[in-house]
């Protein structure tokens, strides 16, 4: 397309802002859930321990409270069962089961706005979300824009373009030249006239832009 400027054929109203709610009440929920876990004592999460949380969050705490290994009698101790072993701080417990529930409910869908409904895992929040160094959450880059053309739907190719600018003249013209008043003008209806009746009479198209009109059809279609 030689238009680097998008051009918007059709948005869903509806759509669009239940996407942006559906995602807002995932951030809200991811933020309160980072809050959480900074609440049990332990050094502050970072922007790159921030996945963790979501997929490996008892190694995540071993590391917080051990550095990343563990030693009993000068012998180290193999990560696996190490991780088991560290006493997890007070209210560890409850941060789990929270975090367990929020995680089923981004699977089961519990996160939506009407019709819209927000489906994903734990593994796939470091692709949707990141954590700032203030501790708020927010969305990436890529997916902020995945969310902001939600319902927006544009032309793919010049030829598409050229047709959303034919429809959106013979619209026009249709109100300018007064012909609304005579067939009316609410929703589909008025696109089905138009479609129907103000076009009906048209045969073929020349070449050069002249047309062929069946003037049989043109008096049928007029108003009386």
């Amino acid at each position: 397309m030689k238009n680097q400027t998008k051009v918007l054929v059709h948005k869903k109203e509806c759509l669009h802002l239940s996407g942006k709610q559906a995602w807002e009440q995932v951030r809200k929920a991811t933020e309160e859930i980072v809050a959480s876990f900074n609440s049990l004592g332990l050094p502050p999460l970072t922007p790159s321990e921030f996945p963790r949380l979501f997929t490996d969050v008892d190694a995540l705490c071993f590391d917080k409270i051990t550095g990343g290994s563990l030693e009993i009698g000068g012998v180290s101790i193999a990560r696996e069962t190490a991780v088991g072993m560290v006493q997890k701080p007070e209210g560890y417990d409850a941060f789990k089961s929270r975090l367990n529930e929020f995680l089923q409910n981004l699977e089961s869908g519990y996160f939506s706005h009407q019709n819209y409904m927000v489906q994903i895992s734990g593994s796939q929040m470091n692709e949707l979300f990141e954590l700032l160094k203030d501790m708020k959450v927010c969305l990436t880059k890529e997916h902020c824009e995945r969310v902001a053309n939600e319902g927006l739907f544009y032309a793919d190719t010049e030829g598409q373009e050229r047709l959303n600018e034919f429809i959106k003249r013979t619209v026009d013209n249709y109100f300018s030249l007064g012909l609304h008043k005579d067939f009316g003008k609410e929703g589909i209806a008025g696109a089905a006239i138009i479609k129907d009746r103000c076009l009906r009479p048209l045969r073929s198209i020349n070449e050069d832009g002249t047309f062929v009109i069946d003037p049989n059809e043109l008096i049928t279609a007029s108003p009386l």
